[in-house]
């Protein structure tokens, strides 16, 4: 019995081994002097990572009460020099528990005291913080040492007098050595075969979707991995893409918003080469590079720009666009794909929001030699998680609880509701604007021209309109992007094509005029916030506009000292949302049908000026 009781503490305090991840929300009186700081969720090796990004001289403080036997575990990741200590705040004491120079990625354990205090970790240069927690297992050592004090004793009494004194004693031992592990070898075998299989072939549905909140991501049919590029679009598909909610919504930075979107449905073709056309041409007058704005995989293929401006020249346009791409690997695409369709326009799309970070991930992933994951937008995840938790066989049994409790309870679930059959423009067509600006919960209202325009701005982005012209034009990200459109310009002289940059602009460069003359700056700072609630900030709107149009001017004046042709839909944009329309979707990063059709028109004018809208003599 001694045995059988501290077998079950030594597995339930193995099973209870908890994991407790820290985040931006959970610091202790943050403030501005704590240093630029953001947090991300990020999908690397099919696992969502959270991630905490710092620059400068930055303190992360988070308040600390455990036992013995917990550890920090820090992943960090620096691009340049930079260096972090850890320090204990203990009844009016500082006790210093680490010190590490960063050179590219660090991985340390740093046991942790039992009690309670302040965990501070201080930091200079740049850090991308991976998935820092602390981890606690219960005593176990003990246990064990107990446990083989009680087998020893029981080998010792099995052949004392009293053990021998027992009718047939060699009979029963035989009959309990027997029984007992058949029947508790037998049903641990069950369950192990039970949970092998399921880590092996995958699991149903319902339990992959009950283990989103442990940041396991399920594999995409529609896209898959390469050494060369990184993860893209499979070749040759012709399947169906099904989306209600926008990108702002589904990782988790504003709570689905009162205008819901009416469900999207419609088919995902791909050529031979892996991108989102029809078939592969011979000849092409428009090769479109670019990420997620150019393969649009938020709307029908007919409603994009690259097909509307090939309906607008009356030639040929190739879709080379690729969702998650950088410079490099468009850099790529137009080396091992475009160019040999001979375009007499190579059409790269610079997307504002993350092109230069991009360039920047991409940068160490092929350094790393592909073994570096690039990252992908995961999901806010489970803060604390026991190590039964992760078991599928705990899912399992989670899944038919809930279908029981389901069933018992025998409530309606209402689905999301649709406003208006063509929410998705953000518009309410018919509708007048009624009221004053107001925003909720992540969502600003604004009549504009008898209108209501509702939309939702990219915490990411939102965050890049802190950066000055000369802040980045320091990074490393701009240096490479600057690189690769360098040999993009080549390779297109080269092949007798023209390249041309446009100008993708994030959504608060578009909207951030608008805002301006809706709110107070007090306001509309104290709004901004909200999307920072994970990681508060000090924002200045004044500043933030005034680098709106950084990132403009600095790719103006690259492309105008590389003698490049250069496309800015920026203003046209602005200008239809100050007619009325929105030209993003309220609840996404990405364009919606108005977008795409100035976007279209835009480059459709500026080539026919430039006598680049017809083919070849």
């Amino acid at each position: 019995m001694a045995q059988f009781v501290l077998a079950l503490l030594i597995l339930k305090n193995w099973l209870y081994a908890g994991t407790y991840r820290l985040y931006l929300e959970d610091r202790v009186d943050p403030s501005a002097e704590d240093g630029m700081m953001w947090q991300q969720f990020n999908i690397l090796d099919k696992r969502v990572v959270p991630q905490i990004l710092t620059e400068g001289s930055s303190l992360l403080r988070f308040s600390f009460r455990f036992s013995s036997g917990s550890a920090l575990l820090i992943a960090a990741t620096s691009t340049d020099q930079a260096d972090y200590e850890v320090n204990l705040f203990e009844a009016g004491s500082r006790r210093l528990l680490h010190r590490r120079r960063i050179e590219g990625q660090k991985v340390d354990r740093i046991p942790l005291p039992g009690g309670s205090g302040v965990l501070e970790i201080s930091s200079h240069g740049s850090v991308v913080w991976s998935d820092l927690r602390v981890v606690h297992v219960g005593p176990i050592t003990p246990y064990l040492a107990a446990f083989i004090i009680a087998l020893a004793a029981s080998l010792i009494l099995v052949r004392t007098d009293k053990g021998r004194s027992l009718s047939n004693p060699r009979r029963q031992r035989k009959i309990l050595l027997f029984i007992g592990p058949s029947v508790i070898g037998s049903s641990l075998l069950a369950l192990f075969l039970v949970e092998a299989a399921m880590h092996v072939f995958g699991a149903p549905a319902a339990i992959r979707s009950l283990r989103r909140e442990l940041g396991e991501v399920s594999p995409d049919p529609q896209w898959e991995d390469s050494v060369e590029y990184g993860s893209r679009l499979r070749r040759n598909q012709n399947t169906l893409l099904h989306w209600r909610d926008g990108d702002i919504v589904r990782m988790g930075y504003i709570p689905p918003p009162t205008i819901s979107n009416a469900p999207g449905l419609y088919s995902l073709q791909t050529d031979t080469e892996g991108f989102r056309n029809a078939r592969v041409r011979e000849a092409v007058q428009v090769a479109a590079l670019g990420d997620s704005f150019t393969d649009a995989l938020t709307l029908p293929v007919d409603r994009i720009w690259t097909s509307r401006l090939e309906q607008n020249l009356r030639s040929p346009v190739q879709n080379y666009g690729t969702a998650g791409f950088g410079p490099q690997q468009e850099l790529l695409v137009l080396r091992q794909y475009a160019i040999k369709h001979r375009p007499r326009v190579v059409l790269l799309a610079f997307f504002a929001g993350n092109d230069i970070f991009n360039a920047e991930a991409f940068d160490k992933y092929e350094r790393g030699g592909g073994s570096i994951s690039l990252s992908k937008t995961g999901w806010s995840i489970q803060k604390i998680v026991a190590r039964y938790e992760t078991f599928y066989l705990f899912s399992l049994a989670r899944l038919v609880f809930n279908s029981v409790k389901t069933k018992a309870t025998n409530r309606p679930v209402d689905g999301p509701k649709i406003v208006y059959a063509d929410a998705r423009t953000g518009d309410a067509p018919g509708v007048h604007a009624t009221g004053a600006s107001s925003f909720d919960r992540g969502m600003f209202t604004i009549p504009v021209n008898d209108r209501t325009l509702q939309f939702a701005l990219m915490p990411p982005y939102l965050q890049t309109l802190r950066l000055s012209e000369a802040e980045i034009e320091k990074r490393m990200g701009w240096q490479l992007t600057r690189k690769a459109i360098q040999d993009m310009n080549r390779v297109s002289h080269d092949g007798g094509a023209t390249l041309v940059v446009l100008f993708i602009p994030f959504k608060s460069q578009v909207y951030f005029p608008l805002l301006l003359r809706s709110f107070a700056t007090a306001d509309l700072e104290r709004y901004f916030q909200f999307y920072f609630r994970q990681s508060p900030t000090s924002l200045d709107a004044k500043k933030m506009f005034q680098n709106r149009l950084a990132q403009n001017d600095l790719m103006r004046q690259f492309c105008d000292s590389e003698h490049i042709p250069f496309i800015d839909v920026t203003a046209a944009l602005q200008t239809e949302v100050e007619s009325g329309k929105n030209v993003y979707f309220p609840d996404e990063s990405h364009w919606n049908d108005d977008g795409h059709a100035v976007a279209a028109r835009e480059i459709a004018a500026f080539l026919k000026s430039h006598g680049l809208d017809q083919n070849r003599e």
